[in-house]
Order: structure tokens, then C-alpha cells, then sequence
């Protein structure tokens, strides 16, 4: 499981790095930051973007469970 996850991360990081980025910083912070503020919103308001993207970004690990005032 663990090979699977750090291909998607890789990927990610790929798609990221190598095309999204530099195609971002060609325009305005402001407006880029706009612009995924209202895609944020879109793609939460639909249960199928919304299982996308927990497939696409989830990691869960007992290792990184953490214990704040009682809780988990």
C-alpha cells in the first residue's frame, strides 16, 4: 500500500512541479488565489469531486496520530 502511495505522490508532485506551477506563475497571485478559492468551492459542493479528491490527497497512518487534550 505504502508503493502505491508514494506513486500517487509522485505523480502529484510531477503534475505539480513539472506543469502546473509554471503555467501559475505566469499570471497574477491574486487572481490565481481567487481563482482556486471559487474552484475550492465548486469542487466541494459535489460528492463525486469531493471522493476525487480523497482518493487523490488521503493518507491516513497510525504513526501520525496525534493526542491534544484527550482527544484523537
Amino acid at each position: 500500500m505504502n508503493q502505491i502511495i508514494e506513486l500517487r505522490n509522485k505523480i502529484n508532485n510531477m503534475i505539480y512541479h513539472v506543469k502546473l506551477r509554471p503555467f501559475l506563475f505566469k499570471f497574477d497571485p491574486e487572481k490565481v488565489h481567487n481563482f482556486f478559492i471559487k474552484f475550492g468551492k465548486i469542487l466541494g459542493s459535489n460528492v463525486f469531486t469531493r471522493y476525487l479528491k480523497y482518493v487523490a490527497f488521503n493518507y491516513q497512518n497510525p504513526i501520525m496520530e496525534q493526542k491534544i487534550f484527550g482527544f484523537r
